[in-house]
């Protein structure tokens, strides 16, 4: 087959057929007085090992190399190009979850900004549940911890990173976003403490902030900070 035939079925371009050629890492079966390239249907097999080890992160002078070894050795690289591949998978599904929880957020921030939203909710403390949510917040604590805390992607619970194991606590949220110029988490927090009082919240050792991303404003210098509150109340 030519070289556009052979581009198709390998669902590639000519010119990377052309490329591969010029380097050495994958030449012609053939070559006709006229200068025509011609490829077996064998090396459509080449090609796809060729994809797949570029796939799984390998470069092209590695693969040159690994094209050129013995059997064994190309073997053993083909393999290990699954466990390679796998890891990719999961670093591509992280990015995509990333992208899910900020677009998600983006739109929160579009449909309550600056508005608030109360809650009364159950909060429990659970390390072990902690590791399975995907969205966290930091919270900055007048006592000197520095605690992480989970939020769900409904926000109607807040789970917390303890030492205590799980236990369960009785009390009202509020979540709003906040822009600011603050430079430090003491005035920062002052501000969040000046929007509270206007509800009758006193729930500060609770206060878990967290800067959102740039796409949030297009102003400079000004950092959207999503505030979630929680006060203990009695059960």
């Amino acid at each position: 087959m030519n070289t556009s035939e052979f581009a198709r079925i390998c669902r590639t371009e000519r010119r990377t057929i052309h490329y591969y050629d010029s380097i050495g890492l994958l030449k012609p079966d053939h070559v006709q007085e006229n200068g025509y390239r011609e490829y077996s249907a064998e090396q459509v097999e080449q090609m796809d090992t060729i994809r797949i080890l570029q796939s799984s992160g390998y470069t092209l002078k590695e693969i040159q190399k690994i094209m050129q070894a013995g059997s064994e050795a190309r073997a053993e690289a083909f393999f290990a190009a699954r466990d390679r591949i796998e890891e990719r998978i999961r670093e591509l599904q992280s990015m995509s979850d990333y992208i899910r929880k900020r677009k998600h957020q983006y739109e929160e921030f579009r449909e309550i900004y600056p508005g608030y939203r109360i809650h009364e909710q159950q909060i429990r403390y659970d390390s072990r549940e902690v590791k399975e949510i995907e969205e966290h917040f930091f919270s900055f604590l007048y006592d000197g911890t520095y605690d992480t805390v989970y939020a769900g992607e409904d926000t109607e619970r807040l789970l917390c990173l303890s030492e205590n194991g799980a236990e369960s606590k009785s009390g009202r949220a509020i979540t709003f976003f906040l822009r600011t110029m603050a430079e430090s988490h003491e005035k920062l927090l002052a501000q969040v403490r000046e929007q509270l009082n206007q509800y009758g919240f006193h729930g500060e050792p609770g206060c878990y902030l967290t800067v959102l991303p740039h796409m949030f404003t297009e102003e400079r210098g000004i950092a959207v900070i999503r505030v979630a509150v929680f006060e203990e109340t009695e059960k």
